[in-house]
């Protein structure tokens, strides 16, 4: 008879994590498994993001971690120190898991806008996550802007509607690109279940320049550029202040900040009674026009046709004012001597003469 002897030999242990692939505020486990059997009370465990130290236990076959924001995009493992029935010393480790997901700002990198507009240019959310999120503006033209938020979710919007031919953005000599970062900064749900030694490991690591100390922040950033296109600006035609004068020439200025193509402009000129009907054309061809007396006691107005580049348009000016009729100007004395004072004189209606000198003097001098 052969009698074969099996010797119990030391076999490694195994570590198995689970939930995967780990996710910010979700629990995972580590379960220790060793067939030579684990003494009790000698687990110490070590749970690692990118290769340091985030999380110590010790005492138990499993152990748990719940990964935070600093966590984000990092993967983690875990080993343990323990002895089982074959004496101390023993050790395993976890396979390292997929990188930790997390929430996600959402959101346009390199939208456009029209000048002159009142609406969000764009909207971000942060997705996958419960907690507050605090909104705020970064970049060199984040003045420019203004953030409306609620809970987690914001919309990006100008300060001040953008003018395409005035661009304001701080880029040498303005290229109507505007530059902000948007960051959402978060409230880690997880912070408060770490114990004293990891709060101790996350005070020790900002005070280096260690990458665990960088990788701590709560914030979330997206880079935006925002476009600002060229939109169809209204024209606007203005007259000269005040009431016009029979006889004092008036000239209408079309003011339009999109270029104007070439010969395509054509001006009327109308009379009319009042600001609630049409009257007849006084004039055409020019943004001359020199009121008459025809024209007393009417209102003027300029009309102008013209085609830019985003296609024809007409544009009207406000009514002017009553036309006055002319002053008239009268001499004392009315056949001066050389050396002799004069005084000239404006008369006519009160409204012709205001703002005016009604009387000027001085001495007559032969030409």
């Amino acid at each position: 008879p052969v009698t074969v002897t099996v010797r119990n030999v030391d076999e490694a242990g195994t570590v198995v994590l689970s939930p995967l692939p780990p996710e910010v505020d979700g629990e995972l486990t580590a379960t220790l498994a060793d067939v030579d059997g684990v003494v009790p009370e000698t687990t110490a465990w070590t749970w690692e993001a990118d290769g340091h130290s985030v999380h110590t236990d010790s005492g138990g076959e499993t152990s748990r971690y719940t990964p935070s924001l600093s966590d984000v995009g990092q993967v983690l493992q875990v080993r343990v120190d323990y002895a089982d029935g074959h004496g101390p010393n023993k050790s395993a480790e976890s396979a390292p898991t997929a990188a930790v997901v997390g929430p996600e700002l959402v959101g346009p990198d390199a939208p456009t806008f029209v000048e002159n507009g009142e609406e969000a240019v764009a909207e971000y959310e942060v997705s996958g996550v419960d907690g507050p999120v605090t909104w705020s503006l970064d970049g060199t033209d984040a003045a420019a802007f203004a953030l409306a938020a609620a809970s987690s979710q914001a919309s990006l919007s100008f300060s001040s509607p953008p003018n395409y031919e005035d661009p304001t953005d701080t880029d040498l000599g303005g290229t109507n690109t505007y530059h902000v970062t948007v960051v959402a900064t978060l409230t880690d749900g997880a912070a408060a279940e770490n114990s004293l030694a990891d709060m101790m490991a996350a005070f020790a690591a900002l005070s280096d320049d260690s990458p665990s100390a960088q990788a701590s922040s709560s914030a979330l950033t997206k880079a935006v550029v925002v476009t600002v296109e060229d939109g169809d600006d209204p024209g606007v035609v203005s007259l000269p202040p005040g009431p016009p004068r029979v006889g004092t020439p008036l000239t209408a200025v079309l003011e339009e900040e999109d270029e104007l193509l070439p010969n395509t402009t054509a001006w009327t000129w109308e009379s009319v009674e009042s600001t609630d009907g049409p009257g007849p054309v006084v004039s055409t061809g020019s943004a001359h026009y020199t009121p008459t007396g025809a024209d007393v006691g009417r209102l003027l107005l300029a009309r102008v046709s013209y085609e830019d580049e985003f296609g024809p348009k007409e544009v009207v000016s406000a009514p002017t004012a009553a036309v006055l009729p002319a002053g008239e100007v009268s001499l004392t004395p009315a056949e001066p001597r050389v050396g002799q004072p004069v005084t000239a004189r404006l008369s006519g209606p009160e409204e012709a003469v205001t703002g005016a000198a009604r009387q000027q003097s001085r001495s007559w001098a032969e030409k």
